[in-house]
């Protein structure tokens, strides 16, 4: 009469087998986590974060009376600072502002002595932070930037300023020279 094999050692058997299987696949994922060529990281957040530190919000744009020709605007104010929750920098000493009317358009050219021309002309530091001194925009900055177009404007005349850090899009702004000229004008 033949017996049964113990069934304690076939369990035996089955559980070794596993054991190995599960330990050659822990293995395996190891050296192909080792020798496998590194990437560049991806997805929603991480493409989000990497532009991150490209996004400036324009804000608080005054225009400034043209001195030389009364009734029209000569310059316009506004300050730029990074998109809240930024953790970049930008650097505004390469940064693009345009200006543009209905009929005409202009690439800025920064601290040129002539229109068309763009500069910085104050640096402030949001409570906690400190400001420096270089043209690198960073959290808890804010620059104010001084823009003077090829040409006067009239009241009435609209007009788009925009400011393209490199390798971002830019942001822009549209807003309209008031009717009444005054010295320096809250444009919105």
């Amino acid at each position: 009469m033949q017996t049964d094999p113990d069934p304690t050692a076939a369990f035996t058997r089955l559980e070794c087998g596993i054991l190995a299987a599960v330990i050659l696949l822990a293995a395996g994922v190891v050296i192909y986590a080792e020798t496998r060529p590194a990437e560049a990281p991806a997805g929603m957040v991480v493409g989000t974060l990497d532009l991150s530190g490209h996004a400036v919000l324009i804000e608080d744009l005054y225009g400034h009376a043209d001195e030389a020709g009364p009734g029209r605007m000569g310059a316009v104010s506004c300050s730029v600072r990074l998109f809240p929750g930024d953790m970049g920098g930008v650097d505004m000493g390469k940064a693009v502002v345009g200006f543009e009317t209905k009929t005409e358009e202009w690439s800025l050219t920064k601290d040129a002595p002539t229109p068309p021309a763009w500069t910085i002309t104050t640096r402030v530091n949001v409570p906690l932070f400190k400001v420096d001194d270089d043209d690198l925009l960073e959290p808890g900055e804010v620059f104010v930037l001084l823009a003077t177009p090829g040409r006067t404007l009239g009241p009435g005349e609209t007009f788009t300023l925009s400011v393209a850090p490199p390798g971002a899009v830019a942001a822009s702004a549209v807003r309209t020279v008031p009717l009444k000229m005054t010295g320096v004008m809250e444009l919105g």
